[in-house]
């Protein structure tokens, strides 16, 4: 597990990419490296404003090594999937969430968003990126929370770096390795069986299905004095 990770100088810049450890990233968001804008971003209360401040902040892609900020661009998955967790009513909901989290087994670190309303949570995944959305979407049926953000699922996706001084760590957490389960239709397809034709005299007809039924014996009449066709033999059979 190679648990490199990619760092942005911010989310504007997308072809410049550094290359650090996973611990040296938590290690930045628990120490405080960008302490000041997230403190500042944390004391405006004009939602726009806070989203144009969090621009300056570097952007971290923790699922793995990329050379640009594109899903296509990877070069090693990291083994890690970063979820979003936002929407909050108090900071109270927050908080009892967070507790739930940090007490799952799989969970290796949750640390508070820079806005301060949310929670980032890593889990470590296989290192498998055409299955990343799949893991994804099974982690989503796993933690069952209305606070779970769906967008956050591709594998280039960017966590702006935070500042969280209790960060939660587990480096002894539990691989996670469930898929998201698919829905197996089985279709039934019937195959229609070639129709016998029907002749005068005492022949048997069968309607044109994958389960053969015999048709009544009907002896057809002669010329000008002919009913109503088969019953049975519609087109729609």
């Amino acid at each position: 597990m190679s648990e490199i990770v990619t760092i942005f100088r911010n989310i504007r810049e997308t072809e410049t990419a550094y290359h650090r450890s996973v611990a040296k990233v938590l290690g930045r968001i628990k120490d405080g490296a960008s302490k000041d804008l997230v403190t500042r971003i944390r004391k405006e209360n004009d939602k726009a404003s806070r989203n144009e401040m969090k621009k300056e902040l570097p952007a971290v892609c923790f699922s793995g090594i990329f050379n640009k900020r594109n899903d296509s661009a990877i070069q090693q998955h990291s083994g890690f999937i970063c979820l979003d967790f936002d929407g909050y009513a108090t900071t109270k909901d927050m908080k009892a969430e967070r507790k739930r989290i940090e007490k799952d087994r799989y969970v290796y670190s949750v640390f508070t968003s820079p806005s301060g309303n949310g929670l980032k949570v890593l889990i470590k995944i296989p290192q498998d990126p055409d299955n990343h959305t799949s893991y994804f979407n099974a982690l989503e049926k796993h933690f069952n929370s209305e606070h779970f953000d769906k967008t956050c699922k591709n594998v280039s996706r960017v966590c702006y770096e935070s500042y969280d001084p209790m960060l939660y760590l587990n480096e002894k957490s539990e691989l996670w390795t469930g898929l998201e389960e698919t829905e197996h239709v089985t279709v039934e397809v019937n195959k229609d069986q070639p129709t016998i034709p029907i002749t005068t005299g005492k022949t048997k007809c069968f309607s044109r299905s994958s389960r053969l039924k015999p048709i009544p014996i009907v002896a057809i009449p002669p010329a000008g004095k002919r009913g109503s066709p088969v019953k049975g033999l519609s087109s729609q059979e």
